[in-house]
């Protein structure tokens, strides 16, 4: 067990209120990262519904002159469909055929509704898109999550002419297809992280509640990091030599916790220990270390030496998605949010890859080349995956990227007080999918 070494309590006078510093042991902790297996069954199926949304927006602001122009153009399609899992493969892959069941469409080019259609609307019954519904296509899902396109040549065989011709394309063709079925699920390889951490736990607040606030100082901590039995980090705050490694900056940083009555543990606050760091293994050691999942862990299994448990993690290398601005690379984080018997909730949230250049960009990517370097950029990448942890069904998923350029230019000769032009070119690029039964 757990002891404590050292602890010192102070009143204040006239508050009630109690302040404890308490020195900790090391304590072990294990963080694995598993696989939630995908275990679909031939005759299983599912109604879902898949959303993919690209929108460009343009604003260029001229205060001295009092003018500003805005446009926005948008692509946004809904697919319902039918899957129903033919055959699994021997390497355990799904083979899927898929029956389109209802679709809806806009697109808006510089402000201009150019086409707009709903299946279920009847204004649009006599619209040659509809000729696609009751069609289909089969595809393979990998357990990972993967997609390749097995059949689609009868769906793309339907004859759809006028302004729904190009939704109709774009529906069947391999990259949407695609895009439409992938999951990002984890891979069969396992890693884990080990820890040791000594801390300096502070009773800062106790509430009418009777939930207790602590602040943890962190007084030295040991890690390693082991994927498919190799070493690929590892840390130790008492060697000399580890000083100059990034992690060391968490040492004599704290993090703020919350004790409810009933032993439930929540994190407040640990914005100082979650540094954001060029290496990528120490940016792992510290993702691993200090996500809330590994906090409470920590916290929750206090009186004991070995703590372990397994938190689904996992991360991927991906291009940037067609339409950005300046094509990149991101890594994408997924990480377990909330766990139970019927439900896991994955948290994704990404940042630009700068150990691997963007390369093999998805077709209708475009490029500002050096003209980016001219305008500040900003990018947000999250998702949300929500799944079965028994079977690896996923009953809710979505990512959406916003990447914003911004550049700023004051006019000439204008007063000195004058607030500059502005010009921001942002697109927004998300996917969602949704299980309706």
């Amino acid at each position: 067990m757990g002891k404590t070494v050292r602890c010192l309590m102070l009143v204040i006078a006239g508050t009630g209120l109690f302040i404890s510093g308490c020195a900790k042991e090391a304590q072990v902790q294990t963080i694995s990262k598993t696989q939630i297996p995908l275990a679909v069954k031939t005759g299983q199926s599912a109604q879902f519904e898949s959303t993919s949304q690209l929108i460009k927006d343009f604003k260029f602001e001229q205060p001295t002159l009092n003018k500003s122009r805005e446009e926005q153009t948008s692509t946004v399609v809904t697919v319902t469909y039918d899957q129903k899992i033919a055959e699994i493969q021997s390497d355990g892959s799904a083979v899927a055929d898929i029956t389109l069941k209802a679709v809806q469409c806009k697109m808006v080019n510089k402000n201009e509704v150019r086409y707009e259609f709903n299946s279920a609307d009847e204004k649009n019954k006599g619209d040659a898109l509809n000729s696609i519904i009751g069609k289909g296509y089969r595809i393979a899902i990998s357990p990972e999550g993967k997609v390749t396109v097995v059949d689609a040549a009868a769906a793309r065989a339907v004859v759809v002419s006028g302004e729904g011709q190009k939704i109709a394309q774009k529906i069947f063709m391999d990259e949407s297809i695609i895009e439409r079925h992938s999951l990002p699920l984890p891979k069969t390889d396992i890693s884990k992280t080990t820890v040791q951490l000594n801390y300096e736990e502070k009773k800062v607040d106790i509430s009418p509640e009777n939930t207790v606030v602590y602040d943890i100082f962190i007084k030295s901590l040991s890690c390693q990091r082991i994927e498919n039995n190799n070493v690929l980090y590892s840390f130790d705050s008492a060697d000399s030599k580890s000083s100059k490694d990034p992690l060391f900056g968490v040492i004599g940083k704290s993090y703020r916790i919350a004790e409810e009555k009933n032993g439930e543990i929540k994190v407040v606050d640990a914005g100082s220990v979650r540094l954001k760091v060029t290496d990528k293994e120490a940016q792992r050691a510290v993702d691993d270390i200090f996500d809330n999942f590994a906090i409470i862990d920590r916290h929750k299994n206090a009186g004991s030496r070995d703590i372990a448990t397994t938190i689904p993690y996992w991360t991927m290398v991906q291009p940037s998605p067609p339409g950005l601005l300046a094509p990149k690379t991101f890594e994408k984080v997924y990480l377990a949010s909330e766990a139970g018997k019927d439900k896991v909730v994955v948290t994704m949230t990404a940042r630009e890859n700068l150990d691997k250049p963007a390369e093999n960009q998805a077709a209708g990517a475009s490029s500002m080349g050096i003209f980016a370097k001219m305008f500040d950029n900003q990018d947000e990448f999250t998702g949300t995956l929500v799944m079965n942890p028994a079977d690896g069904t996923v009953s809710e998923y979505n990512e959406t990227l916003v990447s914003s350029y911004v550049a700023q230019e004051k006019p000439q000769n204008a007063p000195a007080d004058a607030a500059p032009d502005t010009l921001l070119m942002q697109l927004t690029y998300s996917i969602s999918l949704k299980k309706i039964n």
